[in-house]
C-alpha cells in the first residue's frame, strides 16, 4: 500500500481541515518532510520554524549537488561514463528547486495562518495510506 503526504488547511471556524496537496512517498518532499519531521497524527501542525529547517536541508544538499556537478561537468569531457552522473545531477538539482518552490509556496501559507486577519488557522499535514 502506498503511503502519501498530505498538507491541509483549517480556517476559522472549521474543524474539518481541507486538502491542500499530496505527494507520493517515491517524492522529495515526502523525503524531506519525514526525515525532518515526526509526523504522528492524524493533523501534524506545521510550524514555521518547521519549514526553516527543512529549508536548510533542502538548501544544503542543493549546494552539495551544484558542487558536486561542476567537478562532474569538469571532468565529464574526458570520462564519457561521468556524463550519465551529470545528467542524474541536473536532474535531482531539478527536483530539489521544486521541493523549494513548494517549502516557499507553504511558508507564505503558515504566514498567512499566523497572521490575525486571517480567516487560516492552521497548515497541517499526515501521512495516509
Amino acid at each position: 500500500m502506498s503511503k502519501y503526504l498530505v498538507f491541509y488547511t483549517k480556517g476559522k471556524g472549521n474543524e474539518i481541515p481541507t486538502d491542500l496537496v499530496t505527494f507520493g512517498r517515491n517524492t522529495e518532499m515526502y523525503q524531506y518532510f519525514t526525515d525532518c519531521l515526526s509526523i504522528d497524527s492524524e493533523f501534524y501542525p506545521i510550524r514555521k520554524d518547521h519549514l526553516r529547517e527543512i529549508q536548510s536541508c533542502v538548501a544544503s544538499d542543493m549546494y552539495k549537488n551544484k558542487r558536486r556537478l561542476e567537478t562532474y561537468e569538469k571532468y565529464a569531457h574526458i570520462n564519457a561514463d561521468l556524463v550519465e552522473e551529470v545528467i542524474g545531477i541536473k536532474e535531482h538539482i531539478g527536483e530539489l528547486t521544486k521541493v523549494k518552490m513548494y517549502i516557499d509556496f507553504l511558508m507564505l501559507i503558515a504566514n498567512e495562518a499566523e497572521a490575525s486577519y486571517s480567516n487560516l488557522l492552521e497548515l497541517g499535514c499526515s501521512i495516509n495510506g
